[in-house]
């Protein structure tokens, strides 16, 4: 580098110096020019100069987030902004080491800042940065709205990496250049020191040209500026966005075309030029049409300069025109709901008086609107009751918390009860300035209350005075009232008992066979029915004691018939059993009768056991014969068809046509009767019913039935939860096969339904039909086959329950319980024995 540097002659030198001479000059020109002009520049001038600037240019936000640079920028630190568009200078520790952070901090406090030259290499801030390092002079410049406030700041680059390496080249040559070399290089030094003034003012006019173009390019205003013949010089880009018009539309088609299409009224035409010529020394508010026929509401100031031509700024304040517009009709709606609202509503300040009250609170303190604002409510109250309800609303201000109060008070000469909800009221900043009340009366309520709490007390000194127990629960079995007879014969306490589940309290049993009883207070829940006992129940004392007690339950209903609970009353009658004890032997004739009704009853579950044996036996022969007639008569007559088929066969050709009729009708015969011996077969004994069980072999008996008899038959079958017995399931299918045999023998029925479902505690079988129908007897001759039926029901524990009248068919309903087989296990131990 010292080489190339000082093999130049000192011709050369000077030669290059006027050429930077001459280039100085004509930047003084440029800058010259700018300072006749300065705001006449259009903003594509200015964008020029930003791009094609010598010099690097940056610009910051407040943030120090690193929002633009031009090409000359890019060029010097080799990187694209895209690249490091992420960059932020007040987080680079690079700038903080190299004592320059103060001066950053100068700047975005507003002072225009020029840095000392300092050496700075990007790879140590970014990592991966391909460039070198270099020497950079710079000048750092806020950029001001037009209130003046800071919105950005411009950092202007002066590359000197080359100048520097000439200095550090020269420093050490010193030592070794001649004397004639020296001087040259003083002279240079002299020349650089100028060219360095003059390339430091036009970097201020270019800086001063860039704050300026900032502001017009971004300010969310819009900007006009004309001379004394209203012949527009600039506009930004802003006003051309707002009108729709570019700079360039309004230079060609002039400021009248222009007024024009945005005033359609003459007399607005005429009062905007004389404001232009004259302009006011306030905001004004126009409202103009723009291009694509939008009205708009605008505000403008306009002021005259010193060169005698004018600037005008203008903003859009539609949305601030209807937001106003909107906070009005809310406002109303506001006051609209307030005024109607019967509960009291008012706002209160720090001092306890009324900024806002409606009619319904001004009604309570017997005033007027007019007459409460502004006055607190030692007005309108006595001094203690003022005193206590300023109070309230102190905590709730200091407290900065809703709070809930019952106030009384006197007011107009009528005392009232209320309920106040009381909440801080806040400014836009959230600075508590008083306090919103919405107050409802509850007189009323109070009065209910007082009186329902009167009833209560009668109530508890009637239930004390009653010797019956009473307890009341509610509807989930809690119990919400005891007496002092039921503390009394249960041996518990009201705290023991109050909100407790009454079946962990009250322990009741039967008296005959000692087992839970089926509580009273749940039926009456489950019913809604009075529920009482025809038989004494056994109470368990919390000592362990036994009490007899009659009870019955009653349920609670509300206004609304709604059932809200159940009452118990229960007696103690254990005194009185003793004494209906020691009657017994009064009663030894009852006893005796007991006796032989108990032989009566016996006598007839034998009769019954007879009749389940003789059943029994009978399903057992039908089995048999059933089997022998499938097994031995159908394979005996199988045996006889293929024979005559083989006689047939065999039958020579001469043979007459007679014969060989006889035989094939022989073996038609014997297939009719094989089918006949099949149908005898399944009658008797179907063998379904043991395969594959009760719904399948009614099917199949169903099915049958029809194609014999022509009678529609519809099966409603539910699946069972669980396999029936088999003495059940053949009792339901012999029902069903004689219910049907009667309705073909009997009813001249055309459609029959057999219902068969399951519930949660029983089966029920129904068949109807739509026949002649009968007057019902079962007792009459002739009637075996309804008698077989009751029979078969009694048997396995089912009831039967037949209807009938003339005309309107035959009804048949069997029910089995789950779980129950009535005399069933007794006659089976009978018969078994």
């Amino acid at each position: 580098m010292s080489t190339k540097l000082f093999s130049k002659t000192k011709e050369e030198l000077q030669a290059e110096i006027g050429l930077l001479r001459q280039e100085v000059a004509n930047l003084k020109r440029a800058n010259a020019q700018y300072q006749k002009e300065p705001v006449a520049l259009s903003q594509n001038y200015f964008r020029a100069i930003f791009e094609q600037s010598p010099f690097s240019i940056q610009i910051y936000g407040l943030n120090g987030k690193l929002l633009e640079m031009n090409e000359a920028s890019e060029k010097l630190w080799e990187v694209t902004y895209k690249e490091i568009s992420h960059y932020n200078v007040l987080e680079d520790e690079q700038v903080d080491a190299l004592g320059i952070m103060p001066y950053f901090k100068r700047a975005f406090a507003g002072e225009l800042v020029t840095l000392p030259p300092i050496f700075y290499d990007p790879s140590k801030t970014l990592p991966g940065y391909p460039g070198r390092p270099r020497w950079v002079e710079a000048r750092i410049c806020p950029i001001k709205d037009s209130q003046g406030k800071i919105v950005q700041i411009a950092l202007v680059h002066n590359d000197i990496t080359e100048k520097k390496l000439a200095e550090n080249a020269l420093q050490a040559a010193y030592g070794d250049l001649e004397v004639s070399v020296i001087k040259r290089t003083k002279e240079l030094s002299q020349a650089n020191a100028q060219l360095k003034k003059q390339l430091q003012e036009l970097k201020v006019a270019a800086e001063e040209r860039e704050i300026l173009q900032l502001i017009l390019e971004n300010i969310p205003l819009m900007i006009n500026y004309y001379d004394e013949n209203r012949e527009f010089l600039l506009v930004n880009k802003e006003w051309e966005k707002t009108f729709g018009w570019t700079f360039e539309k309004l230079k060609t088609e002039g400021a009248e075309k222009f007024v024009e299409s945005i005033f359609p009224d003459l007399e607005e035409q005429k009062r905007i030029y004389e404001m232009m010529i004259n302009p006011l020394p306030y905001w004004y508010d126009v409202k103009v049409v723009v291009e694509n026929g939008k009205a708009l509401e605008t505000s403008w100031v306009t002021r005259k300069l010193s060169n005698g031509k004018t600037i005008c700024i203008g903003r859009d304040i539609s949305e601030s025109k209807r937001a106003e517009s909107a906070l009005q009709k809310s406002e109303a709606t506001l006051r609209t709901i307030i005024e109607s609202a019967t509960d009291a509503i008012f706002i209160k300040d720090l001092q306890g008086k009324y900024l806002l009250i409606n009619s319904a609170g001004a009604r309570f303190l017997g005033k007027t609107v007019e007459e409460v604002i502004g006055k607190d409510d030692r007005e309108f109250f006595s001094l203690d009751t003022a005193e206590e309800i300023m109070a309230g609303d102190r905590l709730v201000i200091t407290s900065n918390q809703t709070h809930t109060y019952e106030d009384i008070g006197t007011a107009a000469g009528v005392t009232r009860t209320y309920l106040s909800i009381k909440t801080p009221y806040h400014d836009s900043e959230g600075k508590v300035i008083g306090l919103i009340g919405i107050s409802r009366e509850i007189t009323e309520r109070k009065r209910v209350e007082e009186a329902i709490a009167a009833e209560k007390k009668l109530l508890s000194v009637t239930l004390g005075s009653i010797k019956d127990g009473v307890i009341t629960v509610d509807k989930e079995g809690t119990i919400v009232l005891i007496n002092q007879a039921a503390e009394q014969i249960i041996g518990v306490n009201q705290e023991e008992t109050i909100n407790k589940p009454f079946n962990k309290i009250l322990k009741l049993v039967s008296e005959t066979d000692r087992k839970t009883r089926r509580n009273t207070i749940n039926r009456a829940l489950k019913t809604g029915k009075r529920i009482e006992h025809t038989t004494a129940s056994i109470l368990i004392t919390r000592d362990g004691q036994e009490r007899i007690v009659s009870e019955s339950a009653l349920p609670i209903f509300d206004t609304d018939s709604k059932l809200i609970g159940v009452v118990l009353v229960f007696r103690d009658i254990t005194e009185k059993r003793k004494i209906e004890e020691k009657l017994m032997h009064e009663q030894a004739a009852r006893a005796v009768a007991k006796l032989v009704e108990l032989e009566l009853e016996k006598s007839n579950l034998q009769l019954q056991a007879l009749s389940a044996y003789v059943l029994k036996a009978q399903e057992e022969e039908r089995i048999r014969l059933a089997r022998e007639l499938h097994d031995e008569l159908g394979q005996a007559l199988t045996s006889i068809r293929l024979g005559l088929e083989l006689a047939t066969a065999s039958l020579p050709e001469t043979h007459s046509d007679k014969t060989n009729k006889i035989l094939n009708d022989l073996c038609a015969y014997v297939e009719t009767t094989a089918k006949d011996v099949q149908r005898v077969a399944r009658d008797l004994r179907p063998s379904v019913l043991d395969d594959f069980g009760l719904a399948a072999a009614l099917e199949a008996y169903a099915d049958a039935y029809a194609k014999r008899t022509g009678i529609r038959v519809t099966l409603s079958l539910d699946k069972l939860l669980k396999p029936l017995t088999k003495e059940v399931e053949t009792a339901f299918y012999r029902i069903v096969q004689e219910a049907l045999n009667n309705s073909a023998k009997h009813s001249a029925a055309k459609n029959i339904s057999i219902d068969f479902i399951e519930q949660h505690t029983q089966i029920i079988l129904t068949i109807v039909d739509d026949g002649k129908g009968c007057v019902l007897d079962i007792e009459q001759k002739n009637s075996f086959g309804l008698m077989g039926m009751s029979e078969r029901a009694r048997i396995v524990g089912a009831e039967i329950s037949m209807k009938s009248q003339v005309g309107k068919g035959f009804w048949i309903q069997v029910t089995l319980p789950k779980g129950k087989t009535g005399n069933y296990e007794k006659i089976k131990n009978i018969i078994s024995r």
